[in-house]
């Protein structure tokens, strides 16, 4: 899934961001997030951080919905090594609510450096989970990741990631990434930047006797190219293009190419606002043998403010 922009971080004493996401996929199942987050500072490097936010899910396949509201109120702590997040959410479900920890912490032992963990207890967000347990079926997710700058163009992480949930199934899965800035705008006269990623990511279920997603063994392992375009001093154009093989054990790797642009709009300096479409497609073969068919599609759009 596509990371969304934005590069503000020298807040002042606060900051506010609004983002509605969109996502469907070939399952005819589709998810939209409506949320709006923000922090605002205390004293002595503390911050208070806090999130309201709507979710709506549907299956088509089964004509099923489901929604979930999310609020979530935490303590964040910043220093030129540490920044620490200790927060609660509650989980609006139709039955009743139920609250879950939330904790992201990240620290600096370098300037190159990131170690970032982070635990999380959630629902599945699936409308037929959601609907058929009382109270919704919870995880609780934890995931480290080390990330290695290499110099101002070039970085890589790795990624170790667990699930357990309440249903006794367990997720296990590492992620390794990289990205290289091939060019910014300041390398040449026409404001013109390219960088590319590469991921690989596996995750393996222990149990596939449910009603979500859950497979023996989750694969994705892709590249994708970002080219920009500043349009004037206050507005940016990405294209995007990316090439990955995915699947879900048993099924055969297949190629699922994808495209996608992106409008950035900096309206002064203490605000922007971006939007951005992702449109997938997938084969029948790691070669792209077979049909091309439609996979996934991204619509999202966002609002930040600091101040």
């Amino acid at each position: 899934m596509l990371r969304r922009g934005g590069s503000f971080r020298n807040k002042k004493s606060g900051e506010v961001y609004a983002e509605v996401n969109n996502y469907s996929d070939y399952d005819d199942t589709s998810r939209t997030d409506i949320n709006l987050m923000g922090e605002q500072y205390l004293e002595n490097n503390f911050w208070i951080d806090y999130q309201i936010g709507k979710t709506y899910i549907k299956d088509e396949n089964d004509d099923n919905t489901a929604n979930l509201e999310t609020k979530k109120l935490g303590l964040r702590y910043t220093s030129r090594k540490w920044n620490s997040l200790i927060a609660v959410n509650l989980f609006g479900l139709d039955s009743n609510d139920k609250t879950g920890l939330y904790v992201d912490t990240s620290f600096n032992p370098s300037d190159r450096e990131i170690i970032n963990f982070i635990y999380s207890s959630e629902p599945v967000y699936n409308a037929n989970v959601i609907n058929n347990y009382d109270g919704g079926l919870f995880s609780d997710n934890y995931s480290l990741r080390y990330n290695y700058i290499f110099n101002n163009r070039e970085s890589s992480y790795i990624e170790l990631r667990k699930s357990d949930f309440d249903d006794d199934n367990k997720r296990y899965g590492w992620e390794v990434g990289h990205q290289y800035i091939i060019n910014n705008e300041y390398d040449n006269d026409d404001n013109r930047s390219l960088t590319r990623t590469f991921t690989w990511s596996r995750d393996r279920y222990s149990n596939q006797d449910v009603v979500y997603n859950s497979p023996k063994l989750s694969e994705f392992i892709g590249a994708d190219w970002r080219w920009g375009q500043e349009l004037s001093t206050n507005e940016s154009l990405y294209k995007i293009f990316g090439i990955g093989w995915s699947r879900d054990y048993p099924e055969e790797l297949v190629l699922s190419p994808y495209i996608g642009i992106e409008y950035n709009k900096t309206i002064d300096s203490n605000q922007y606002i971006n939007a951005g479409i992702v449109y997938g497609l997938h084969t029948e073969s790691w070669l792209g043998e077979g049909s091309w068919e439609y996979d996934n599609k991204q619509i999202y759009v966002s609002y930040y403010h600091m101040w």
